[in-house]
């Protein structure tokens, strides 16, 4: 969009440069047609596409703004200030100030998965299945805003997954009895110094039948060999693994879940799975074809703020 609009106001200050140049008006007008194009396409992405709003990168009228950098300094000056002895009132109105500067250099959980949220309905449209509903819990949980980009391709891979591996076609759930709607719920706890971002769906679950059969391929175990569940379906994150036999056009495209492992490890965190219910007879054996689970991100201090008031 900049280059485009760059280019017509380039061209027109050639023109008018030569002094023997004759101005045409039937050509800027045809320029300035064209650039109104270019702000009316870029205003159709923006808000029908991205399925944003004007006023969400908007700066607001109030107020004043600040780098990062310089917010980031100031925060080190008030940690500072509070440990040379500050009394209780100095305490709470420094810890205030944090807050308040945290919100300056991070984003909310809700605001940084929106974009994905807001893309799982087209994608279900693809999948011929319902969109489903996302729910999430962030208990004031925030990431640092130089950290949203690879958390936002983190979640993208995680909820296609759980809309394309995971949540049944709606005949499916139907004969199952579950609503035609599936559910994925996203909640953040505190764990010392690490968020738990936990990530579950009302779907089918994992195949783990299919983990077990992969893991005597790869000489992990024998066949018939009793294996924790929670190992076998952490099998998911080795790399060529699949709970598919051929890869989707919404999910996989060449990123596994061990490149999903690998950004989250790059950042100082892990990820790994969990069952959500005791396991039943022949799970450990791969006797069973799915089992429910759920995704546990962990995410140290330096990426995530929580309880920002």
């Amino acid at each position: 969009l900049h280059l485009s609009i760059r280019r017509q106001r380039q061209m027109c200050i050639r023109d008018r440069s030569k002094g023997d140049a004759k101005w045409d008006q039937e050509a800027l007008l045809k320029d300035i047609a064209r650039v109104h194009e270019i702000l009316a396409e870029y205003e159709h992405i923006y808000s029908s596409v991205l399925g944003r709003q004007p006023e969400d990168n908007e700066r607001s009228g109030n107020g004043f703004w600040m780098s990062e950098e310089s917010i980031q300094r100031m925060n080190n000056n008030i940690d500072q200030v509070m440990l040379e002895n500050a009394s209780t009132n100095q305490q709470k109105s420094l810890i205030d100030m944090k807050s308040v500067l945290a919100k300056g250099i991070s984003s909310s959980l809700e605001d940084a998965l929106k974009d994905v949220v807001n893309s799982l309905p087209s994608i279900a449209e693809q999948l011929e299945k319902s969109p489903p509903s996302v729910d999430i819990h962030s208990n004031g949980t925030r990431i640092k805003n130089e950290h949203l980009e690879t958390i936002n391709n983190v979640f993208a891979h995680l909820l296609r997954n759980c809309l394309d591996h995971g949540i049944e076609p709606p005949a499916e759930r139907a004969e199952k009895g579950k609503p035609e709607t599936g559910k994925i719920n996203i909640v953040s706890t505190q764990d010392g110094n690490k968020t738990q971002l936990t990530v579950n769906d009302d779907g089918k679950g994992l195949n783990i039948k299919r983990l077990y059969a992969m893991g005597i391929k790869q000489e992990r175990w024998q066949a018939g060999e009793a294996i924790d569940p929670n190992i076998i379906c952490n099998m998911i994150f080795e790399s060529g693994v699949s709970t598919k036999e051929t890869v989707s056009d919404i999910s996989g495209r060449g990123v596994g879940m061990d490149a999903v492992r690998a950004f989250i490890r790059d950042l100082g965190g892990d990820v790994y799975i969990k069952l959500t219910a005791p396991p039943t007879a022949g799970l450990e054996t791969g006797e069973v074809d799915f089992a429910t689970v759920k995704f546990i991100i962990e995410l140290p201090d330096t990426i995530c703020l929580t309880a920002v008031n």
